[in-house]
């Protein structure tokens, strides 16, 4: 633990000093003729209810994808390297790239993960007094070839694979006695199809346009997974600008299961996008709908703030969503802008909810 803390300061008196140490031009894309990879790396550290204090790093790279388009879309390629406080270690690597022109869209990500965690049970009357720990290691990989049906809009192929093993559980807790699906690890293979809208002004800070990711998927033990099984998820967003600043922006999510599910691939609601004041993993089952709003306002040059509040469930099936079972969360928060002429902004939030209040600090928008 004390040479975590070490790091940590080290890392934060680095982050601070470099300004996160941007390498990309941030003239970079107000010229669409400029077609070179401009790549930035950076410390990063958050602290979020799930992992506590989390430290790492992070490369990113923007391409515009054709010069001669008047639109220029942009390739990005990312990784991401994190230690937590809670002994988590998370690997990410994720790139989207567009081929002739912008009329192919393709994306593909992977993931490693040895992940200590807390498993409460499934369904919506979970007892947070009653969880038990567990590890696993995640081995996943997620990969679509889009195609152009119209200027924003892109549908394709989807696939999806996942190797889950549970490497410590609790002798004779719910996970080792409990029956539950998935409890001794599991791998998941599926294929479906995926739709991407995306009409926001800006990924990073939008105030207006809409995004919209919609995917429907098989697992099937034919393809080589554990079990069979389907899942629809959709989600969707939405941004307005208000007055002359500030905007108000909306995020759902539905998730629909249905055949024999690991719970490892159950929906969680909570976390630090969205129904915050939940920690995630607490309510977990085969469906999971929610929404919520975020009202965004200016309080200085570099510094604005945020009102957000949603509603939520889970449930076995469609037909069990209840108001009696139904979540309320709701908080607020603040963000800085680390530079002036830069939109990478540090988010510290306040989710509150019936079984408490969590802290969220990280990097960017919620959604």
């Amino acid at each position: 633990m004390r040479l975590f803390k070490q790091v940590f300061l080290w890392m934060l008196l680095l982050l601070l000093e470099s300004g996160l140490a941007w390498a990309a031009d941030e003239n970079t894309f107000e010229n669409p003729g400029d077609a070179q990879i401009h790549w930035g790396v950076s410390p990063i550290f958050y602290s979020e209810p799930e992992t506590g204090v989390a430290i790492g790093g992070y490369v990113m790279g923007y391409q515009n994808s054709d010069p001669a388009l008047s639109k220029v879309k942009q390739n990005t390629y990312d990784g991401m390297l994190i230690y937590t406080q809670k002994d988590q270690v998370i690997c990410n690597l994720d790139g989207t790239k567009y081929f002739q022109g912008d009329r192919l869209l393709m994306t593909a990500s992977g993931s490693f993960a040895d992940y200590p965690s807390e498993f409460f049970g499934i369904g919506p009357n979970t007892d947070e007094d009653r969880k038990e720990d567990y590890t696993f290691v995640e081995k996943a990989f997620t990969g679509s070839l889009l195609y152009k049906i119209s200027s924003n809009l892109y549908g394709g192929p989807f696939i999806n694979y996942g190797q889950y093993d549970i490497t410590e559980r609790k002798t004779g807790g719910i996970l080792a006695t409990g029956g539950i699906n998935g409890a001794d690890g599991t791998t998941v293979v599926g294929a479906g199809l995926k739709l991407l809208l995306d009409t926001r002004d800006d990924n990073f800070n939008p105030g207006h346009g809409s995004y919209l990711d919609a995917q429907a998927i098989a697992y099937r033990r034919d393809l080589g997974c554990d079990e069979d099984f389907s899942q629809f998820e959709v989600t969707f967003k939405h941004f307005w600008p208000l007055r002359r600043t500030g905007t108000f922006a909306v995020m759902s999510l539905l998730t629909l299961s249905e055949g024999s599910v690991p719970f490892e691939m159950l929906p969680c609601l909570g976390g630090d996008t969205i129904m915050r004041g939940y920690y995630s993993g607490l309510y977990r089952d085969n469906d999971y709908a929610a929404i919520q709003g975020e009202y965004r306002y200016p309080m200085g040059s570099r510094v604005s703030g945020v009102f957000f509040a949603g509603i939520g469930e889970i449930a076995p099936e469609v037909g069990d969503f209840t108001v009696d079972h139904l979540k309320v969360a709701g908080g607020f928060g603040f963000r800085f802008q680390l530079y002036p002429k830069q939109k990478l902004k540090l988010r510290l939030d306040t989710g509150i909810s019936e079984t408490g209040t969590c802290t969220y600090l990280n990097f960017m928008e919620a959604f």
